[in-house]
């Protein structure tokens, strides 16, 4: 069935995902399965919302129970590390440095015009070049800082604070769904163990039917 289908793809993009945080591949690139997509989004647009989310923030688990990633983790303990963050990026961009080889491999697997979600987009360097060669991206983040910088420096794209746990951007007005999605870096090394199933799956949510995601591991 479809669903079966689906469930094979997932175990396999997970063991794959493991071996790759473990060093033994740079990249995983795949296409979304044709399993519908999975009603388990959470909308808390509310006030009460908002706050039962800051408190969960506080107590270092999201409303639903997430376990942080190692990102949130690291930026409580040292909450100059975003911002040490956006400046190293800042300085290899002054000093002409190339940032945009992810950027690139993806614009070779989509269509002119693609939508393409940034996830795990940082202060934007990926989805903005991907951006400035025409493609209509969203980039999504769980750190606040790193969106406020991708927002100063790239004004463009659309940019937003959330975790990749519980992505579900139909619920925030963004219901197209992508042709592709980069997760670039060290973002899935980065996330809790517990989560990194949920992430794909999520990612194959957000996926059209033959959409490509494309993993990297800093």
């Amino acid at each position: 069935t479809a669903t079966g289908s689906a469930n094979r793809t997932l175990t396999r993009l997970a063991r794959s995902t493991s071996a790759l945080i473990e060093g033994r591949s740079p990249c995983l690139v795949t296409r979304r399965s044709r399993a519908s997509a999975a009603d388990r989004y959470w909308v808390g647009s509310t006030p009460n919302a908002r706050k039962a989310r800051r408190h969960a923030a506080r107590d270092g688990t999201s409303l639903n129970g997430v376990e942080p990633s190692r990102w949130v983790e690291i930026t409580r303990e040292n909450p100059e590390h975003s911002s040490w963050y956006v400046g190293r990026f800042r300085t290899m961009v002054a000093a002409g440095d190339d940032l945009a080889g992810e950027a690139r491999f993806v614009d070779a697997m989509v269509a002119r015009g693609a939508r393409i979600l940034d996830a795990g987009c940082g202060p934007g360097r990926v989805g903005s070049a991907l951006a400035q060669v025409g493609h209509d991206v969203v980039g999504v983040d769980v750190d606040p800082f790193l969106i406020a910088a991708a927002e100063h420096d790239h004004p463009g794209p659309r940019w937003l604070v959330g975790d990749l746990a519980e992505l579900d951007l139909p619920a925030r007005g963004i219901s197209d769904g992508f042709d592709a999605i980069i997760c670039a870096g060290n973002v899935m090394p980065f996330l809790a163990p517990s989560t990194r199933l949920t992430v794909l799956d999520r990612f194959r949510t957000h996926l059209h039917l033959d959409g490509r995601v494309a993993v990297g591991f800093g």
